[in-house]
């Protein structure tokens, strides 16, 4: 059983001169990848190129397979040591003296990426802080695109659930401070008005704060909920509020809060059959998220 959170990964044009990659584009970027990595394997560096979560323990691609429409396959967190000892006898059992690097501890994190909507689904299971999680797939992207897509910059954000945002928004009788972070979903379809100006305008990043000074909101602006709902698809989201019954603040940040969901191994199950049932749970994750995102927009016109 893995638990996958999923992330938004997308090239956006800097320039009104360039176009969407398209699903080729996104394909290129996961070979890519798989090209850098095998570079450090075939010249023995991969523990420069993974991405360190702590000092000793390193997470990195490990095996793509391409299918139709989508790549998927395996990262690996591992520990480095050069030393293993017995616990009970408190005697070295093993000592590296090559220059090779050694491992243990080798754990599969299973990765699906939807190279038609750009969505990554990465088993979130894995005993790594989704921080940690995050900062290592931006730093292996960012390597893999190098100087390829000249006229086109790399973001990478978690999935937020919208459902526990609207309970927020539906609950909370009050505001204390939000904090926005987000970028425009690139490709075609209906979106939040903001959002189309900022992809025609080619506006890569927007960052909002909004306070009570020293009360609260009381009622947030229609364009303020556009945006904050927004962020749970292509952004980042802190926000500090109040609850009826209790006149402490409550916290959430959407890092804490990402869109998930589950798919269990069966016993008729190889790869093949796994990751395709991985992929329709993501398309079909995504695709509600963003129709809800069309909702909201759809609903403030008629207001």
């Amino acid at each position: 059983m893995a638990k996958f959170i999923v992330y938004n990964v997308q090239l956006l044009p800097t320039t009104t001169k360039a176009g969407n990659v398209g699903g080729s584009g996104y394909k290129k970027l996961l070979a890519l990848l798989r090209a850098l990595n095998n570079k450090h394997r075939r010249e023995k560096t991969l523990h420069l190129f993974h991405r360190p979560l702590t000092k000793d323990i390193f997470f990195g691609p490990s095996e793509f397979n391409v299918a139709a429409g989508y790549v998927y396959g395996y990262f690996v967190k591992y520990t480095r040591t050069n030393l293993v000892s017995d616990l009970n006898r408190g005697k070295i059992v093993f000592q590296n003296k090559t220059k090779s690097t050694t491992v243990s501890r080798e754990t599969r994190v299973a990765f699906l990426f939807n190279t038609r909507t750009h969505y990554l689904a990465i088993d979130g299971g894995a005993g790594i802080k989704t921080e940690n999680l995050t900062g290592a797939i931006k730093a292996l992207f960012e390597a893999a695109k190098g100087e390829e897509f000249p006229e086109h910059e790399l973001h990478i954000n978690l999935v937020a659930s919208a459902e526990d945002v609207d309970a927020i928004l539906s609950a909370a009788v009050g505001f204390k401070k939000i904090t926005v972070d987000l970028t425009f979903q690139n490709g075609g379809g209906k979106t939040q008005e903001f959002l189309r100006e900022m992809r025609a305008s080619r506006t890569q990043r927007l960052r909002v704060e909004a306070s009570g000074g020293t009360g609260r909101i009381a009622k947030l602006p229609s364009f303020m909920d556009e945006m904050i709902r927004a962020a749970a698809l292509v952004g980042s989201l802190h926000l500090t509020y109040y609850l009826n019954d209790t006149p402490r603040k409550q916290t959430y940040s959407s890092e804490d809060s990402p869109l998930s969901f589950v798919v269990r191994w069966s016993g008729n199950d190889d790869d093949t059959r796994y990751f395709q049932r991985v992929k329709n749970q993501l398309s079909e994750l995504t695709l509600h998220a963003e129709q809800e995102a069309d909702a909201v927009h759809e609903s403030s016109d008629d207001e």
